[in-house]
């Protein structure tokens, strides 16, 4: 066993030397990591959505609703024109603005369809969510003149007031309903205890944790080809001639491996939830006991392909093709949500989606460690598998250890 630690340490000293493996192992993925989170419209460490506001209605109503998004703690809102504002959009400075048009106080106050326009590049989540908050706070305001005006008639009608009071209770009467909306009294939670797929987790954790899983599973896959690399240099005879069995070999070469994987993972999260605010959840011990077991089964992936080429260049070629598509399948750069049930029953047999799985479970729905044990599991079986599958394919092209 100490052969296979000697080994192993050996070949991350070889790694962690060489550039060119430093700057495909994390400065590449650290690079489209930045670039997809700032796509996002993060790089603040805050989950903000970062919006414009036009108001081109000028009138009370419409004030109500810069003032209501620009108080909303969901939302970095400032007032610009409207041609600033399709101009930032189209730079990527903000992700979204609201054009609040002429005619808007007039439709509140009639209850026709409110002229609130949206202009944005991007549709995901938090753009579908600000859709829908603009229209329930149009209709709360279109129930707020509802009600100014009814109870106006109530009172009128028990106590006739003078002519001239009406507009200034009619003033009072709305920004008492106004304070209420924007601090009411009665506050509804609710909570999704459904056991579908993907319903909390954002945009930008999702996509960042698809990249992640391909360029971990690209570089493991890849290392693989040390081994290849050991016999066809002669390094291989030369343990071999130390006395040193195979069996010790292999495992000092998957031991390294497994090590540089967790040394990129490790990296990978940090830098993407120290620097930029990812949100990987409250459970180390899930993503460990996850990322371990992923690792794994790529790592026996890896060594089955490599027992099925020759040469690392062959290798390379093979790992383009078998990865690339699999985490696509899996859903590493779009919502599992978009995909037909009959494609997520076939993602189910490639290890990408059950961390995907798993980490969902352990980001968004904030579960602990036990909500990893199902798809580790299954990505350790994984791994077994893949192990079997390696050794039966060496032993009959002549290549067993």
């Amino acid at each position: 066993m100490k052969q296979s630690l000697y080994i192993a340490l050996l070949k991350i000293k070889q790694v962690l030397k060489d550039k060119t493996s430093l700057v495909w192992m994390f400065l590449t993925p650290l690079f489209f990591v930045t670039v997809v989170i700032y796509g996002f419209g993060g790089g603040t460490g805050d989950d903000k959505l970062k919006i414009l506001i036009v108001d081109q209605d000028q009138t009370e109503s419409s004030k109500q609703v810069v003032a209501w998004l620009q108080d909303n703690s969901a939302y970095e809102a400032q007032l610009k024109s409207y041609s600033e504002s399709r101009k930032a959009i189209i730079e990527g400075k903000v992700v979204a603005a609201v054009v609040i048009g002429n005619g808007f106080s007039e439709d509140v106050l009639t209850g026709d369809g409110t002229p609130v326009q949206l202009l944005h590049l991007q549709d995901n989540e938090k753009i579908r969510g600000l859709k829908s908050e603009l229209d329930g706070y149009a209709n709360r305001l279109k129930i707020q003149h509802r009600l100014v005006d009814e109870t106006l008639n109530v009172v009128s009608a028990m106590a006739p007031a003078e002519k001239e009071t009406i507009p200034e209770d009619k003033r009072e009467l709305e920004q008492s309903f106004l304070n209420n909306m924007r601090a009411p009294r009665i506050e509804i939670a609710s909570s999704d205890n459904t056991s579908g797929e993907e319903t909390g987790l954002s945009d930008m954790s999702y996509t960042t944790l698809g990249i992640l899983i391909i360029f971990i599973a690209f570089f493991i896959v890849n290392s693989t080809g040390s081994i290849l690399e050991d016999k066809q240099n002669g390094t291989w005879r030369r343990l071999q001639s130390t006395s040193v069995r195979s069996s010790y070999i292999v495992l000092g070469q998957i031991f390294s491996i497994f090590v540089l994987g967790w040394i990129q993972v490790g990296v990978l999260l940090l830098f993407s939830r120290y620097v930029f605010g990812v949100n990987w959840g409250n459970s180390p011990g899930g993503i460990i006991l996850l990322f371990s077991t992923f690792l794994l089964s790529v790592t026996g992936l890896g060594v089955l392909m490599a027992n099925l080429v020759s040469t690392k260049k062959q290798l390379s070629s093979l790992t383009a093709i078998v990865i690339m598509p699999t985490s696509l399948l899996a859903g590493c750069m779009w919502s599992r949500e978009l995909m037909p049930d009959v494609l997520l029953r076939i993602a189910d047999f490639v290890p990408q989606s059950w961390v995907i799985k798993g980490m969902t479970d352990l980001v968004s729905r904030g579960s602990e460690i036990n909500a990893a044990f199902l798809p580790s599991m299954i990505l350790l079986l994984f791994a077994v598998l893949f192990f079997v599958a390696a050794n039966v394919v060496a032993m009959r092209r002549g290549k067993a250890y």
